[in-house]
């Protein structure tokens, strides 16, 4: 996808083929979109859940996110929270100078590389995966393949967790698929506007906690 985004204001904001997919405001570094913030809030969650868990709280939580986009999930994480570290991984590195310029590079790894192979290839381990590939609107037909989901499940760690955005994809399919693959019950869904419609976001949050 080719990206192209302006300034407005405050804020940077995303179009392909005319339509807004990101909107991120460089004052407050935070998200704008329903998707993003909602991945955020997850995220924020299930991090102070893990520190809790190990009773250290200045435990570092290494989070992978998989389509870096314009950057705004990664600004804004960095920004709320302290003692993570992030991957970004992105085939296309077209943006990466946005999220370096407002962002703590001492705790951020860029990586221009598919995020299909990195999976698959790296040794790392992750306490967060978050997945957010897309094609335009549609998401990319191995990122719902099994080796992919194998994939993130094996670069997990223990108590981890998998995060993943789609559109137009059935709830019923990820539900049997996470469960079979991830082997947990413990599956959350999110909507954006609290019941499926066609062209909304789906958050679909699979977690391993013990």
């Amino acid at each position: 996808m080719s990206n192209n985004f302006r300034r407005e204001g405050d804020e940077l904001v995303q179009y392909d083929n005319g339509v807004e997919y990101s909107r991120f405001d460089l004052r407050t570094k935070e998200c704008k979109h329903w998707y993003a913030r909602t991945i955020c809030m997850i995220v924020i969650e299930k991090v102070r859940h893990l520190k809790e868990m190990t009773r250290d709280l200045t435990k570092n939580i290494n989070i992978l996110v998989l389509g870096v986009a314009l950057g705004g999930i990664i600004i804004h994480l960095l920004n709320k929270l302290d003692n993570i570290t992030i991957t970004g991984v992105d085939i296309s590195d077209e943006n990466y100078n946005i999220v370096e310029e407002n962002s703590d590079n001492n705790r951020l790894d860029l990586i221009k590389y598919d995020a299909e192979k990195y999976i698959k290839e790296t040794d790392m381990k992750f306490d967060i995966i978050i997945c957010d590939i897309f094609n335009g609107s549609r998401v990319p037909d191995f990122v719902l393949g099994d080796d992919f989901i194998f994939n993130c499940k094996r670069i997990l760690n223990e108590n981890g967790c998998f995060i993943i955005n789609t559109i137009n994809v059935d709830k019923n399919l990820l539900k049997e698929k996470y469960n079979r693959i991830f082997e947990t019950d413990d599956i959350f869904f999110e909507y954006q506007y609290g019941h499926f419609i066609i062209s909304s976001n789906l958050i679909t949050e699979v977690s391993l906690t013990k």
